[in-house]
């Protein structure tokens, strides 16, 4: 497998369904999440493996579960970056984690929640208590709101001011500064009449990129024959709306995010942040069960609100089954005993968060010092 950077870059507005359903008439308001699930990237990139031969059609459709199997393989989608290259700025956005908060009367003034052994502090915006006495708390004591619906810098994370809020504030954007909603009224027509049906009109919003915003999307793709050209179109979510491709060149920018986290670590810990860079599935809802069962203790938790996920099976050739998702960005705060290796702990979250080819179950193992 050879793993490669993609830059894709919006051509119109983009839109994507969420799990609401959505008929037109009785429900005239379908809404759009701002950003895809990574499926969705997933899909429209295989798309095109399969336009270039890359991918086997014959061998997808075949009854044979080996070889559709083994085709289906052929592409592992990775972290999706926001990138912002206008004007030289040349960032890499993550979604936020949301264990960050920012001073609601100056949103440029932000923080990380610290975790804190403490029988009488004040609880601050965590929506899972797991053993009591241990409180997050903020650094401040100030009318603060918890982040969400926003982006952060990988600088944040390279730099590790994340990881050391001491050493400055955060770099963190709101989704509207990057992409604008844009809405779209339209009408059902009759297909025989061609006039407009009554009681059929309908809204739908979709996401407008700012100048030079792009996506950033790593994956893995089997292509011995290298007949995967450097750039070129895909489709992209509802209606099929285009988008351009290249290779994004400035590779080191990702890579010097990992190295830097793991240069944090002793040769064994057992304190540590569970963040997730995409959405997850737990057969509990929550992960919370999932990570006890596989020796965890989870002392505390930052998580978004749960997410409805639907598809489309190119095996079943039907609409999936919806499943719940705990949002990316979310953050589990866990001990370990007795203390474990980087590649320990790292092997027993594969295990319970199950990352897939598709884009879910993507997540970072962060440092974290507790305040006794």
């Amino acid at each position: 497998m050879t793993k490669k950077y993609l830059k894709i870059r919006p051509l119109d507005t983009l839109f994507f369904r969420t799990g609401k359903p959505f008929s037109g008439g009785e429900v005239s308001w379908t809404e759009s999440s701002l950003l895809p699930n990574p499926s969705v990237f997933w899909g429209a990139i295989y798309s095109m493996l399969m336009t270039h031969g890359i991918v086997d059609c014959e061998k997808v459709k075949s009854q044979n579960p080996v070889e559709r199997k083994k085709e289906l393989e052929k592409l592992k989608l990775g972290r999706v970056f926001l990138y912002d290259g206008n004007k030289g700025v040349d960032r890499l956005y993550l979604p936020v984690p949301l264990d960050t908060y920012y001073e609601k009367d100056n949103e440029n003034k932000t923080g990380v929640f610290k975790l804190i052994k403490d029988a009488n502090s004040h609880l601050s915006l965590s929506n899972y208590q797991g053993i009591p006495n241990y409180k997050l708390v903020a650094h401040k004591d100030t009318v603060i709101e918890g982040s969400k619906e926003a982006f952060i810098d990988s600088t944040s994370f390279s730099n590790n001011i994340y990881l050391y809020p001491k050493r400055g504030n955060l770099s963190i954007k709101s989704h509207s500064k990057l992409i604008e909603k844009s809405h779209k009224v339209g009408v059902k027509r009759n297909n025989q009449s061609h006039t407009a049906e009554e009681g059929m009109l309908y809204r739908i919003n979709s996401s407008q990129f700012k100048e030079d915003i792009y996506f950033v999307v790593e994956l893995e793709v089997e292509d011995h024959e290298k007949k995967f050209p450097s750039k070129g179109l895909l489709k992209l979510g509802g209606e099929g709306r285009g988008v351009s491709y290249e290779f994004f060149t400035k590779e080191r920018k990702i890579h010097k995010i990992k190295t830097k986290l793991l240069n944090s670590f002793d040769e064994s810990f057992n304190y540590l942040r569970l963040y997730l860079y995409s959405p997850t599935f737990f057969d509990s809802g929550t992960g919370i069960d999932e990570l006890k069962e596989a020796g965890f203790e989870i002392l505390s938790a930052c998580l978004g609100k749960t997410q409805t996920i639907g598809g489309f099976d190119i095996l079943k050739n039907k609409p999936k089954a919806m499943q719940k998702a705990v949002p990316a960005g979310s953050i589990y705060f866990l001990r370990t005993t007795p203390k474990l290796s980087y590649q320990k702990i790292e092997s027993k979250l594969n295990q319970v968060l199950k990352p897939c080819d598709k884009g879910f179950g993507l997540f970072e193992i962060l440092p974290l010092t507790i305040k006794e």
